[in-house]
């Protein structure tokens, strides 16, 4: 199998390790992911003692960030992935979309420039559904004590928002600039991709809030033979992925080899400034969209009656 035109051995070597390292960090941090950041369920042994001290340091961290509410918050939702990972499996399904990129980095031995635009849809995708995109429904038995706490429309809400950037977006921001490292790309526009990445998977959690309480989903659901859990709703996942795919189109437009490099010719600028325009123009779109979207969210909550 050749390296194909253009292709450096450092390349080949480059892509065929980092899609490796993704494939399997990936599917790991998805079923692991609150096992690195949660040890605050109450259980102590002696031999994490030192182990739980730090993650306490981590939440009072927040705390000073972040009202109690919100950070209990934060707690719930690493502690629910922890022991029940498998509820997070429809998490999972970006990697369909990632196979043919990667077959494709596999096979030729260098990365071209689709694969760091499908890893910063894929990681935004995903930072926001995780937890944001059930706010109601994934309390389960929780929710009439939930409801009845202080100012709970802005605890959930921003909660589930923030656990899920917390966990994700710094996974996206790397994967995705050292996807674009690997590629044709140059530094200034990995560097706007890169900032592309940061704001989006950010931002995603909020522009799920609305639409999972639009259309929540309070039944389990089987997610394998023996195991059932809650999972988003069919219509929240749809309308969910159009609204990320919108907002995440000019920074795609804009950064794609083909449509960024002709209307960089056809502007007469440098590839940067379109990239970078692109970046703008997306994190308006997430900006406004999360806006609406945390609105409807925290309103549809304040007035939620069981």
């Amino acid at each position: 199998m050749g390296l194909g035109i253009g292709a450096s051995p450092l390349r080949a070597i480059g892509a065929v390790g980092f899609t490796v390292l993704f494939a399997v960090v990936a599917v790991v941090s998805l079923f692991r992911l609150a096992e690195w950041l949660w040890y605050a369920d109450g259980v102590h042994i002696t031999h994490e003692a030192e182990r739980s001290g730090d993650r306490s340091s981590w939440f009072d961290g927040l705390s000073k960030v972040f009202s109690q509410p919100i950070v209990g918050i934060i707690k719930v939702d690493w502690k629910r992935a922890r022991r029940s990972p498998i509820s997070l499996s429809f998490a999972l399904y970006p990697l369909i979309v990632l196979a043919s990129p990667v077959v494709t980095a596999v096979q030729t031995g260098k990365i071209g420039t689709s694969l760091p635009l499908w890893l910063l849809i894929s990681g935004t995708w995903v930072a926001g559904s995780l937890f944001a995109l059930n706010v109601v429904g994934q309390e389960g038995a929780a929710l009439p004590i939930t409801l009845l706490s202080d100012a709970p429309e802005r605890s959930l809400v921003v909660g589930h928002v923030v656990s899920g950037a917390l966990l994700i977006a710094p996974i996206t921001v790397v994967a995705t600039v050292t996807a674009g490292l690997l590629s044709p790309y140059s530094v200034p526009v990995v560097a706007s991709l890169g900032v592309s990445a940061l704001v989006l998977s950010t931002m995603s959690g909020a522009i799920a809030t609305g639409i999972g309480v639009g259309f929540p989903r309070f039944e389990a659901v089987s997610v394998s033979r023996s195991t059932k859990a809650i999972v988003p709703s069919v219509f929240a996942f749809v309308i969910y992925s159009v609204v990320v795919l919108v907002v995440a189109l000019p920074t795609v437009i804009a950064h794609s080899s083909i449509t960024g490099h002709a209307l960089a010719s056809f502007v007469g600028v440098e590839r940067f400034v379109i990239g970078l325009s692109g970046t703008v123009t997306s994190g308006a779109l997430a900006g406004l969209a999360g806006a609406i979207s945390m609105y409807i969210a925290r309103d549809r909550v304040s007035g939620y009656r069981l």
